[in-house]
């Protein structure tokens, strides 16, 4: 076959490769956003605050910087504080005194133990451990460990991407 009949067949054969694809991007980001709705209206009540069931899903994301998170905050939902993520996991049994004791609320959340993305390792803890975003002076985050009522509070990079929930109004 001569170089320029190839070089015209591949490029009329160009869009026809790519309309599959277009349709098959175009129908899922359609059911991500059509669930969105739904998961902003599941919410646990844990120590009187709305907080919401499920880890936020934008744009096809789970994972979100710092940065970006706090871009999402609006005047109906924003990221607890850490004093208040702090009542909310104890609400739900976590750092409870009565060892080996499960209470009824802590059935009431959807706890996803996504790990999180760091900025050097890539994908870390996914299935032990969920990281959630917090406001804080001194933390950044809440993360909960998977078969365990402990949680913990740390500091990492603002360019790792951890999982986001809201509390919402």
């Amino acid at each position: 076959m001569k170089p320029i009949k190839l070089l015209y067949l591949i490029l009329a054969s160009l869009p026809l490769l790519m309309l599959p694809v277009s349709w098959f991007a175009n129908s899922k980001m359609v059911e991500i956003n059509a669930s969105q709705k739904e998961m902003y209206e599941s919410t646990a009540q844990l120590a009187g605050i709305n907080f919401s069931n499920n880890n936020l899903i934008d744009s096809g994301r789970e994972f979100f910087t710092y940065q970006e998170v706090m871009a999402l905050e609006n005047e109906s939902r924003k990221i607890p504080t850490y004093k208040e993520a702090v009542q909310m996991l104890q609400d739900a049994g976590f750092s409870s005194s009565q060892v080996g004791v499960v209470p009824n609320k802590y059935y009431t959340v959807n706890w996803e133990y996504k790990g999180y993305i760091d900025p050097i390792l890539g994908r870390v803890g996914e299935g032990e451990k969920m990281l959630i975003w917090i406001k804080d002076t001194e933390y950044n985050y809440i993360k909960v460990e998977k078969g365990s009522l402990e949680f913990t509070a740390g500091h990492t990079s603002k360019k790792s991407r951890l999982a986001a929930r809201f509390i919402l109004n």
